[in-house]
């Protein structure tokens, strides 16, 4: 066990800077408005093609990276309860599938997965921001990460209903009105963060002041690319963002834990040892070889279910009783 001094913290500067992501992007939409002639929005492709390329770049090598990080005899041992709980529950779901195939069904895993991941994107960086606020979650807060949250669904399965044509005709309506009182839609995420600021300017908390300032315009900008029909970039910069912050904090874990005990000579002290190289690499290739079969086989179900998952052992996995916790410091 290695002294708390000797462990690499995380820096949330780190965690700041990488919201400057939006800048780019919301500057790539400028660029191509005044001097391409939206050739970039009139030529962005929005079909399932697409999301194909666009979660193998920014979404499941994260995803199967979470799993490889938690394929640990100590982690499997501690957690086995919400494991079980997790295979046994996949045994119903995949019955279910089997039993009722159905476009109805497949429409509604198909809202579900998309609101989890939004849940899980945006939530959880509105949460990270409760970490370097260091206060107790109040009305506002939450009211403001909900909220957030909410714009962020509407925007996102605003995205999905171009791709998916056939689905989610019944909110059709909702986007009309959300797409012609956008601007009034975000207004309440502009107020409340201004309340949240005012505290943490009061309490001199600079890193949480950053965060709260990041997530407001991660919002408000791809509200702002959806209402100009920026589709792709406005899932683009959340995206991004979620994925580099999870990928540090895999960093960090990793290298802390390779710090702190000797790993046995095995395939997976092999992998710790070099972290946080090998992983990033390993997931990578097998998030493209796992998306290949879901498309090359038509069954997105899989790529639902790995993603579902993955949200439900990251609600539990960084918990404060959890062992992964002994390896981040803050």
């Amino acid at each position: 066990m290695i002294e708390k001094k000797e462990k690499l913290s995380v820096n949330p500067y780190i965690l700041n800077s990488i919201y400057l992501v939006i800048l780019p992007v919301m500057m790539l939409a400028f660029v191509d408005r005044i001097f391409f002639d939206e050739y970039i929005k009139n030529n962005s492709p929005m079909t399932l093609d697409f999301i194909l390329w666009f979660n193998i770049a920014f979404n499941f090598p994260h995803i199967i990276c979470s799993f490889l990080i938690m394929c640990e005899k100590n982690y499997i041992i501690h957690f086995r309860q919400k494991l079980l709980a997790l295979f046994v529950a996949s045994l119903c779901f995949v019955s279910i599938l089997v039993s009722f195939r159905s476009s109805f069904l497949q429409e509604t895993i198909t809202l579900v997965a998309l609101l989890w991941t939004v849940k899980h994107v945006v939530g959880q960086q509105f949460s990270m921001t409760k970490i370097f606020l260091r206060v107790k979650e109040d009305w506002v807060f939450k009211a403001w990460r909900i909220y957030g949250i909410l714009i962020a669904s509407l925007v996102f399965l605003g995205i999905y209903s171009k791709i998916y044509t056939y689905y989610f005709g019944y909110l059709y309506p909702v986007f009309e009105i959300f797409n012609k009182y956008s601007f009034f839609c975000v207004l309440p995420v502009f107020i409340l963060s201004a309340v949240l600021l005012d505290r943490s300017i009061r309490a001199r908390n600079k890193s949480g002041t950053y965060m709260i300032i990041g997530n407001m315009l991660m919002v408000a900008s791809s509200v702002i690319l959806y209402s100009h029909e920026y589709y792709c970039l406005s899932a683009l910069g959340p995206r991004i963002i979620h994925d580099l912050s999870a990928l540090y904090f895999y960093g960090i874990h990793s290298f802390n834990k390779r710090k702190s005990r000797t790993m046995p000579k095995n395939f997976w002290g092999i992998m710790n040892h070099f972290q946080p190289l090998p992983l990033f690499i390993s997931s990578s290739f097998l998030s493209v070889s796992i998306l290949w079969l879901c498309f090359r086989y038509g069954d997105l179900n899989i790529y639902h279910a790995l993603s579902a998952i993955h949200f439900y052992t990251e609600s539990f996995f960084w918990k404060n009783d959890s062992p992964a916790r002994e390896h981040l410091v803050f």
